[in-house]
């Protein structure tokens, strides 16, 4: 990797902030991938030079909550409350399931977007069935190694599924959300959330 000097960059520092200064100019030095000094910086002769006048260097962010396996999830249902779109798109229609090579698709998709909008590090609550457990949750790790992103990956698992775990009592449910779940237990019927059917 070498040497990287980022010189004149405004480095966002939390201490100066607190303490009502202002923030100032720094230089970033980073040999082999990793910080080494940060102010007035004497780089290595062979050092590659990045001028960042008038850009902003941060740490990290860190994404605290993410399910990479709903990354492939992202555009199917827009518009729609959360609740209902969990049960139209996160859970894919009464038990979706994701094999390995998907499962690694969609974690390599979402660790590429997140180092591209400055997070460098995550925790995946990632959602993976118990008939490819061990080489779904390998398959996601390995995801986050190849793009080199800081990772705990927690995995889901519950005894029930999703639709099992709604509390819906006709009584106190509204027509759209009892239509969409009976619809999602019966997949020969196919009722939108407007009340308008269409063939499946």
């Amino acid at each position: 990797m070498g040497a990287l000097l980022v010189r004149n960059a405004v480095a966002f520092d939390f201490e100066r902030l607190a303490a009502g200064d202002a923030l100032r100019l720094v230089d970033v030095l980073a040999i082999d991938g990793t910080i080494t000094e940060v102010g007035a910086v004497s780089p290595p002769p062979d050092a590659e030079v990045l001028d960042a006048a008038g850009r902003v260097v941060v740490p990290g962010l860190v994404n605290a909550h993410t399910h990479s396996n709903q990354t492939l999830e992202a555009a199917l249902c827009d518009r729609l409350p959360l609740d209902a779109w969990m049960v139209l798109a996160s859970y894919g229609g009464a038990g979706a399931e994701y094999s390995p090579r998907e499962l690694r698709v969609s974690a390599l998709l979402g660790a590429v977007q997140m180092l591209k909008t400055g997070y460098t590090a995550v925790v995946d609550c990632a959602r993976v069935s118990r008939s490819v457990f061990d080489q779904g949750m390998d398959a996601i790790a390995h995801a986050y190694a190849t793009v080199g992103m800081r990772a705990v990956v927690a995995a889901q698992y519950a005894d029930l599924d999703y639709f099992s775990t709604i509390p819906l009592w006709p009584e106190r449910a509204t027509r759209a959300p009892v239509r969409c779940t009976a619809k999602l237990k019966r997949p020969e019927r196919s009722v939108a959330l407007t009340g308008r059917s269409t063939n499946a």
